[in-house]
């Protein structure tokens, strides 16, 4: 059996060549004629010389010069005279085995207006093209290959077979350089449009990713001072600084030799007022050790209750983000400390200097002491314990509502792409609140936000055993 097809022209433009396509087995026929009406011609013409995709005109000159170059190379073997069957000889083009292409010459003329089809309409042109072979070949099964449903419907309501081209035959959807620039153009337009920030708030040194961080937090301990621990150590460092007495009688005498008075002055063994200014220097050493000793212990204490947080404001949108204001709540009891004021908490305590031993005149005079006025007030060897500085009270960045805390931070501008590192903002748990973890309630405005970005940050503590 043999099918007559016609093809729409979008076929030879949008799909794989015809000597690619097992058109045989898609029609369900021995001999396949593929013929390509004057519409069609006239068709890749206007295509050729003004489609807007330079690929599509290349194509539809490529086709039409294999089309034609066929049409001609036939054109030079036909014969004088028609075929024995008396049919008008058409060349032929063979593109596959039993598969043909070739050119519908001068039909006779179609009478539109009785057909109910529109000469102007060019699918309706194509059917008209296949009534008139009908026409001429009564017996002939004609088929249109078109992907658009509307010379489809026609074809078939004169009764003409029809078939839809199947997907694998279309060729890969390509872009013309121009076209590609067009449309990136077209993009960057629709972005820079649509462009906005898209404000973060994260931990520093963290996966950008995971809103929360796990802090190694020092045991706080007892909240009981270990008055026993500092007796001991009281006790230790008492050792360390032996109490001195004069010797009943001096353990040398000067000798019968000794011509100068330097070496009389630097043979003398240390005076008695010397064995008292130590007594008295020891006792204040002794003092100032208990001091430091609870000092210490607060500040442990103090230190293990305190959380440094370093927060960082990150814009991951498509456009700057002006005049930003982060605000950072943690929940009650939680205590902000003002970050002028941190320093003198993380401020760790000093141990006395030990006093000096009894010195000689001479050991005296060189240390810079006075050997024959007692001791220079600029040259006293214990550390005066002064009175512990009573901390000053938490400040708040801002106002905030009963039972939180908050502060707020202030940016002027925040570039696209670029992380902005905050101040870092201790807080601390207050005294008989466990160390536990909390959670960070964040509010970001932006001048050029509509609305602001809520979000939360988690902060988990892990005890560490203090050594």
């Amino acid at each position: 059996m043999t099918v007559v097809v016609f093809l729409d022209t979008m076929l030879f433009l949008h799909y794989r060549p015809l000597a690619e396509i097992d058109w045989r087995a898609a029609l369900g026929a021995e001999t396949v004629r593929i013929v390509v009406p004057q519409i069609t011609i006239r068709e890749l013409d206007k295509h050729k010389n003004s489609h807007p995709s330079a690929t599509l005109q290349r194509r539809a000159g490529a086709v039409l010069r294999q089309l034609l170059a066929g049409h001609e190379a036939a054109l030079a073997g036909r014969p004088t005279s028609a075929d024995a069957s008396g049919e008008v000889w058409t060349p032929r083009v063979t593109v596959r085995d039993h598969v043909t292409v070739e050119l519908q010459g001068l039909t006779t003329p179609f009478d539109y207006p009785a057909a109910r089809l529109d000469p102007t309409i060019n699918d309706d042109v194509l059917v008209a093209s296949m009534l008139s072979w009908r026409a001429d070949h009564p017996e002939t099964s004609l088929v249109l290959v078109s992907a658009d449903a509307g010379p489809r419907v026609t074809a078939m309501a004169f009764g003409l077979g029809v078939l839809e081209p199947l997907e694998a035959w279309r060729l890969p959807a390509t872009l013309d350089p121009e076209r590609r620039e067009l449309e990136a153009l077209r993009a960057e337009n629709v972005r820079l449009k649509s462009a906005h920030p898209a404000l973060r708030v994260v931990f520093a040194h963290t996966d950008a990713a995971e809103p929360e961080m796990c802090l190694a937090v020092k045991d706080a301990g007892s909240a009981v001072e270990p008055r026993e621990e500092w007796a001991a150590a009281s006790v230790a460092q008492a050792r360390t600084v032996p109490e001195l007495l004069p010797p009943e009688k001096p353990t040398t005498s000067p000798s019968s030799s000794a011509r100068h008075f330097y070496d009389i002055y630097a043979t003398q063994p240390p005076s008695p007022a010397e064995y008292a200014r130590y007594a008295d220097e020891r006792r204040a050493y002794l003092s100032a050790f208990d001091v430091y000793l609870r000092d210490r212990w607060a500040y442990e204490a103090r230190s293990a209750r305190m959380v440094d947080l370093a927060l960082v404001v990150a814009n991951s949108g498509t456009a700057v983000a002006d005049d930003v204001e982060v605000h950072v709540t943690v929940p009650a009891p939680m205590v902000i400390h003002d970050p002028e004021m941190i320093a003198l908490f993380r401020r760790a305590p000093e141990p006395p200097r030990p006093p000096i031993p009894p010195q000689t005149l001479h050991d005296q005079a060189r240390r810079g002491m006075n050997p024959f006025g007692g001791l220079s007030a600029a040259y006293t060897s214990h550390q005066i314990a002064f009175a512990p500085r009573t901390p000053p009270n938490a400040v708040d960045a801002t106002d905030y509502a009963e039972g939180t805390r908050t502060f707020v931070w202030h940016v002027q501008r925040v570039k696209h792409g670029v992380d902005v590192v905050l101040p870092v903002v201790t807080v601390a748990w207050p005294d008989g609140v466990p160390v536990a973890p909390i959670g960070l309630d964040v509010t970001v405005h932006a001048a050029n936000l509509p609305t602001a970005v809520r979000s939360a940050l988690h902060l988990r503590v892990m005890p560490v055993e203090t050594s």
